[in-house]
């Protein structure tokens, strides 16, 4: 199929014509002068050009092969570049010049980086054979490596990886070493005893070699391959070089006590060059070494000496040693079977010795041991005789077995399988939760890499089959509750993926079914071959399993499986639709949308797929969500199943319910609530489709259906997250089994009389204690359902009961649950037209709690349940319009502040919506537009309010209403996104609305919050909006509007002069901006008598230094003038130093005194009052009295 737009591989084939045009752009101005003629590169490159190179190629990381047609021109540009900095300007790699330059590189850096780049992109063994390999480059790249590897100059590891890696390739020089000259290159080396009589150019490099394998980077990679390659040239054989580099390395793992002191990483390097040398060796040159090799690598691998497992402490090095085994047995099997070199008896050691050591590294609790130790196994085993393979292979089987139990389906007895013959294990399902899962991980990857390379016998296939699925439904958890199964069930994915692959139809056709314990399963019944089971597991685990990768991968193995072997599955085309690779890769999508189209191809899918859903990936899934999503699939399953299928699901369900432990801790609790939830879905699937059957099947299982308590467990204690999750799937359960009565018609007569009280008892422990929003969300809707079940005058009884204070707890009658309960009664009362009375009540009810004394919290919940009443019910009278009116108020100028900041804007932010859903209610009438004049104005408050979220929600609410009332200003722009309310143009446009009576006030102090507390930028936005307003207008326009402002700010702050500093501070703010900008026109209020009030004895100091602020504006005003200066200066006295700077500075702005710069009002009072009354004569205004 075509990939899909947004799939990064297509994205990135689409952009890559531009990618490499930019690069083979950009790649020459970055080497060379293009300005110059003859062409000359450059000394130094700027660093930021040079990674942007590098992250252009990084890109092509998820699709290497499209650089290959311009891989050559690239990669030769840069080494033709480099060979020509050795040659003309090594010298220019100084320290000094490269001191100079600030983030400048010098040219070989930036070409390595490069050149590295282009090897973690397409591979290093590609990138190699492009460069340069002219032997007279020899001598110049050793000597520059090691003039360039000191500590002055640190010579990157990007340098010293491709350097090495160049020199390997120059060893494919098809002349003597010896021959070659390397100039200035010489240099007196000390070589070990082992290595010495080798001509001195060898000498050279292998010195250079040896000294970066005790690197920790990618150099000591490079450096065994240069080791590597220099080892296996034809004149060096003549050397003996190769086992002479072997003994050294032998003896430094073996021998040397200081080997892991000198540098950790040395080990590492020493053993990834005896594996070069092996691996790369052939079966002729490795034979004089392999049988010593073998037993250096084993004592390595045993012993208990301490520096050798220190050695084996490290998860690399213990991959190497199973790696250099593999490839010494290999020889040694190939050695024995055509040159005879290997005796049979030292064969026969080496492949014991080397199998039970893999074997046992099956357990390595790291997984690139274990992978190694698979891969190993798998080989060696394919190159044995067919005996011993299958000896190999029945090990393997064998240690699978281990800890495995068997359980008995109906009396969930668990026997150990080795207690067991063969045939008497038909029927009986395998248990694992007792084997190691790190084990089971590498057994099954050994099984995967074997069946892939076809080592074992069609005859053995039952077994590994058997292991297989087992692998693919492998699942632990750790002590913390995570999964440990996940590599188990990947190697089952490959292993399956190899057998459909690698064994023809004919081979698994001789599988019986019979064989396997799923068929002893109802759901398996019409399961007639084995590939069909296959299908369906790897079916069940595309859909199921919480793993992303497990579910693509069991896609792929399914399509494998279905296009290999033909004909042999039921629906197989369809099957490998609907299950497709990217249509499974959201795990939701996969249980609600795939499994059950691919239940709905035939019953062969649909029985095991239902089943699967009370398993550990559907009810008793680790994920809460993962839970829900296999109750909603129940659902969908459930409508097309038939009767008795689902009948059993429900059986099995409470049978699982009433076997569980009592306590709802952990797992426990999970698993009840999975299977609660399921069991809610699937009866009210089934009362819709088989509505026969469940009334027979309430009337049978009514007893052990209404025992409440035994499905929930224990329900008192604490409240806790798990005993939460109990709550939420009883709630359903009680819900779904009151809607199912109701759709059946059962006759609750003859059910048990008293299940009412129990389902009302858990109810309201669920709506009290409940907190959480799915658990208020279930319970509330099933005392609706419960409600309406109910005979009318119960329920009525029941509501009115709630709804007396008197005879209950606080934290009931407040609680989240109960409120959500009575909102969604009164709407059902509502659309009945039933109950007006009690209606009333619950409204009454509700608003109380919003204006009442309660927290923040419960005001919220009564806040949103008001929405759900208002949607449900029509305004009829005036007092009615008035009482939603004050609520929605109260609620949308709420400030409530505490240690968690306003947290009043939530209830703000609530107030919103409800007033957005009685707003857009269809059923308004006259006394329904009442309200919103009411309200709106304090909408434009929020909607210039400093808080951004507050802000955008308000505005969305406002433009609504503005749109659709013909009586406001035309709306000019209209702001969609939240960054959008920050800007001048927003401002201005809620500035229409200023001139408006209702508006004014409400809107101009929402101004003041965003014009001096809010962020700098919308302190910006908003005093540059209402400035460039007032002056866009005319001079008398502006003059009104300038006194409206001025008239509103100086009542607020008349008024709530002794209110809380967050409500005075600000307004004080916003008039100093009014008189900086001549905007202060009043001629009906008393500026000093309001500054007088607002200023005590115990003021904070924020308020004093606000009010200051006022007080230096006042100066410029003749009536205040004196009065302000006198104020002033009495504030040099002030007992906080602080107050006294702040006055001292805001008169030296109007008075420039040189006194008041120069003296230090830190100083105590004493010294500072003689400085003032001198001050304040010098300012004409000691002994004059001013007005109070």
């Amino acid at each position: 199929m075509d990939a899909a737009e947004q799939d990064l591989d297509a994205k990135l084939y689409k952009a890559s014509g531009t990618l490499l045009e930019e690069i083979k752009h950009k790649l020459p101005l970055l080497i060379y002068h293009t300005n110059r003629s003859p062409r000359t590169h450059r000394l130094f490159v700027l660093d930021p050009k040079c990674q942007e190179l590098s992250l252009l190629l990084d890109r092509f990381q998820e699709w290497p092969q499209l650089l290959d047609h311009h891989l050559s021109d690239l990669v030769q540009l840069l080494a033709n570049a480099f060979v020509d900095y050795l040659t003309t300007s090594s010298e220019h790699y100084s320290p000094t010049r490269r001191s100079s330059y600030s983030g400048i590189l010098p040219l070989p850096r930036a070409i390595c980086r490069l050149l590295y780049s282009f090897c973690k992109v397409r591979g290093y063994k590609v990138i190699v054979r492009l460069l340069n390999n002219e032997p007279k480059y020899l001598g110049l790249m050793l000597a520059s490596f090691k003039a360039w590897s000191t500590a002055s100059l640190r010579m990157t590891w990007e340098e010293r990886y491709v350097m090495l890696l160049w020199l390997s390739h120059l060893m494919l020089a098809p002349f003597e070493l010896a021959s070659m000259s390397l100039g200035n290159a010489y240099a007196d080396v000390t070589m070990p005893d082992v290595l010495s009589g080798l001509p001195t150019t060898v000498e050279n490099v292998i010195s250079l070699a040896l000294g970066q394998l005790e690197s920790s980077g990618k150099e000591r990679e490079a450096a065994s391959v240069l080791l590597v390659r220099l080892s296996l040239r034809n004149d060096m054989q003549a050397h003996d070089l190769a086992s002479k580099l072997v003994a050294f390395a032998s003896r430094g793992l073996l021998l040397d006590e200081d080997l892991l002191k000198t540098s950790p990483y040395k080990s590492h390097g020493l053993l990834a060059l005896l594996y070069g040398i092996t691996n790369a060796s052939s079966d002729s040159e490795a034979a004089p070494f392999i049988e010593k090799l073998f037993t250096d690598v084993l004592k390595l691998a045993t012993s208990k000496q301490k520096s050798h497992t220190t050695v084996r402490d490290s998860a690399p090095a213990r991959k190497w040693i199973l790696k250099i085994m593999r490839v010494v047995v290999t020889h040694a099997i190939s050695l024995n079977a055509t040159r005879h070199t290997v005796a049979d008896e030292t064969l026969t050691m080496m492949l014991e010795e080397s199998i039970q050591y893999f074997l046992d590294a099956l357990n390595d609790k790291d997984t690139p041991v274990r992978m190694a130790a698979a891969k190993a196994l798998s080989l060696i085993t394919l190159r044995l005789e067919n005996a011993m393979s299958r000896e190999v292979v029945e090990a393997i089987l064998g240690s699978l077995e281990e800890s495995v139990l068997l359980e008995d389906l109906q009396t969930q007895e668990l026997i150990p399988l080795t207690d067991k013959t063969k045939s008497s294990t038909v029927g009986l399902k395998r248990n694992i939760s007792a084997v190691d899962p790190l084990k089971w991980h590498g057994l099954m990857l050994t099984l995967g890499h074997l069946v892939f390379r076809r080592s074992p016998p069609p005859d053995i296939l039952p077994e590994i089959i058997q292991a297989m699925i087992l692998g693919l439904e492998f699942e632990q958890r750790s002590n913390v509750g995570t999964s440990v199964g996940v590599g188990v069930r990947d190697a089952a994915c490959f292993g399956l993926w190899a057998l459909a692959r690698k064994y023809s139809t004919t081979e698994l056709g001789l599988v019986h079914v019979s064989n396997f314990a799923e068929a002893a399963l109802d759901e398996y019944a019409d399961c007639k071959n084995v590939l069909q089971l296959i299908a369906i597991k790897l079916t069940i685990s595309a859909c199921f399993d919480p793993s992303g990768n497990i579910r693509r991968g069991s896609s792929a193995a399914l399509q494998e499986l279905i296009g290999r072997h033909p004909d042999t599955i039921m629906h197989g085309i369809p099957v490998v639709q609907i299950v497709d690779y990217h249509a499974v890769a959201r795990l939701s999508r996969a249980m609600i949308e795939v499994a059950p189209q691919a239940a709905a191809l035939d019953r062969i899918y649909q029985r095991p797929i239902l089943q699967a859903m009370i398993g550990w990936r559907g009810a008793r899934a680790t994920d809460l969500n993962q839970r829900r999503w296999a109750a909603s699939a129940v659902g969908i399953l459930t409508r097309s199943s038939a009767a008795e299928d689902v009948l059993s699901l429900l059986n099995v369900i409470l049978r699982q319910l009433s076997e569980m432990r009592t306590a709802n801790i952990g797992s426990t609790a999970a698993a009840r609530h999975g299977l609660l939830l399921i069991m809610m879905s699937a009866l009210e699937s089934a009362a819709q489709c088989h509505g026969g059957a469940m009334t027979s099947w309430f009337q049978k299982q009514g007893q052990s259906l209404f025992t409440f308590s035994q499905l929930t467990g224990k329900m008192d204690g604490r409240m806790t997250a798990d005993l939460e999750l109990v709550m939420e799937g009883i709630s359903a359960l009680v819900g779904s089994i009151c809607r199912s009565l109701q759709l059946i018609g059962v006759d609750k007569t003859v059910l048990q009389q008293d299940w009412t009280s129990s389902a009302l008892d858990i109810l309201n422990q669920c709506t009290v204690a409940g907190t959480k929003d799915a658990v208020v969300e279930t319970s509330s809707k099933a005392y609706l359902d419960m409600f309406k079940l109910l005979p009318s005058p119960t329920a009525v009884a029941l509501v009115e009961k709630w709804l007396d204070i008197n005879n209950q707890p606080l934290s009931a009658f407040t609680s989240k649950g109960r409120i959500r309960t009575l909102s969604l009664i009164h709407a059902h009362l509502a659309g009945a037209g039933l109950y007006l009375n009690l209606q009333q009540a619950i409204t009454a009810y509700t608003i109380g709690i919003v204006k009442g004394n309660f927290s923040i919290e419960t005001r919220i919940d009564a806040m949103g349940a008001l929405s759900v009443i208002l949607l449900n019910s029509d305004i009829s009278t005036p007092s009615d319009a008035l009482r939603i009116s004050d609520v929605l108020c109260c609620g949308l100028n709420d400030y409530t502040n505490d240690q968690r900041g306003d947290i009043g804007s939530t209830l703000r932010l609530q107030s919103i919506e409800t007033l957005d859903a009685f707003r857009n209610h269809v059923d308004l009438n006259r006394f329904s537009d009442d309200v919103l004049p009411a309200v709106m104005p304090f909408v434009a408050k929020l909607a210039a309010e400093k808080l951004n979220s507050v802000r955008f929600r308000a505005w969305k609410c406002l433009e609504g209403y503005w749109k659709t009332n013909p009586g406001l200003p035309t709306m000019q722009c209209t702001f969609d996104y939240p960054a959008d309310v920050s800007s001048i143009s927003y401002f201005q446009q809620l500035l229409e609305l200023f001139p408006i009576k209702d508006f004014q006030q409400q809107l101009l102090l929402g101004l003041v919050s965003s014009t001096t507390s809010g962020t700098e930028d919308v302190c910006r936005a908003a005093s540059n909006a209402f400035l460039s307003y007032m002056q866009l207008l005319d001079n008398d326009r502006r003059n009104d509007l300038a006194k409206a402002a001025a008239s509103i700010i100086l009542r607020q702050l008349d008024e709530n002069a002794t209110q809380d500093d967050r409500q005075v501070v600000i307004l004080l703010d916003f008039l100093c901006f009014l008189m900086d900008q001549n905007l202060l026109l009043n001629d009906s209020w008393d500026i000093w008598a309001i500054m007088q009030k607002i200023q005590g004895p115990t003021s904070s100091l924020q308020r004093i230094e606000a009010a200051l602020n006022c007080y230096s504006r006042l100066l410029s005003i003749d009536e205040y003038r004196a009065r302000a200066m006198d104020k002033l200066t009495r504030q040099l006295l002030h007992r906080w130093p602080k107050v006294r700077n702040d006055a001292a500075d805001l008169l030296y702005f109007e008075f420039s005194n040189s006194t008041l710069a120069s003296f230090d009002w830190n100083a105590p009072v004493t010294k500072t009052k003689p400085i003032v009354l001198e001050l304040r004569k010098q300012l004409g205004i000691a002994g004059v009295a001013t007005p109070k």
